[in-house]
């Protein structure tokens, strides 16, 4: 018999509850690393986003948001949203310098007749159509997909749309508000 079958610890329930012991704390470990990230947005392989490893592959086209650059930027541009002169919201140029990268921000404030909110990024170098944003806050169809990549509803109302990221570039910028009311739609152009 080979001389570690002969060993105290070999015993089979014993390296049964050894195993057992183990897996049960692999598992807690793993919903232990879940639920501390649980708010933080989904989990991310360190240096496979854009705040880990900013260049134009990780950051051209992705989302602000899921890439963690919102988190050190600032406004480099804004224009009010006028409708008969009252404020309806506003439109953001967008920089984090993490992320060396630019992108729109459009708050519309909460109207119960808006029916899209959209921002604008000029990725391609002419504006395609922008995917529209639903009151909800859930985004609609479009054939290009590229420009509006999420949103967030706020607990007043209001509805925060985020344009895809520009890697070191400023491109033209613009959001829009659209109404359900027959109300023609307030868009605002940023350079």
């Amino acid at each position: 018999m080979p001389q570690f079958l002969r060993h105290p610890w070999y015993r089979p329930s014993r390296l049964i509850i050894l195993l057992a012991v183990l897996c049960l704390a692999l598992v807690l470990s793993i919903v232990g690393v879940r639920a501390a990230h649980a708010d933080s947005g989904p989990l991310t392989i360190p240096g496979h986003t854009c705040a880990d490893t900013p260049s134009n592959r990780t950051c051209q086209g992705q989302d602000p948001v899921a890439d963690r650059c919102e988190f050190d930027a600032r406004t480099i541009e804004s224009a009010p949203a006028l409708l008969h002169g009252r404020g309806i919201g506003h439109v953001d140029l967008r920089y984090s310098p993490a992320c060396m990268s630019y992108w729109t921000r459009t708050v519309a404030y909460a109207n119960s007749s808006i029916s899209q909110v959209k921002a604008y990024m000029d990725l391609a170098g002419s504006f395609n159509e922008p995917v529209p944003t639903n009151p909800d806050g859930t985004l609609g169809s479009n054939e290009t997909g590229e420009l509006i990549s999420s949103s967030q509803r706020a607990a007043d109302g209001s509805l925060t749309v985020y344009s895809d990221m520009a890697f070191d570039s400023h491109t033209p910028v613009g959001g829009e508000i659209d109404f359900s009311d027959g109300t023609p739609p307030v868009v605002v152009m940023l350079p």
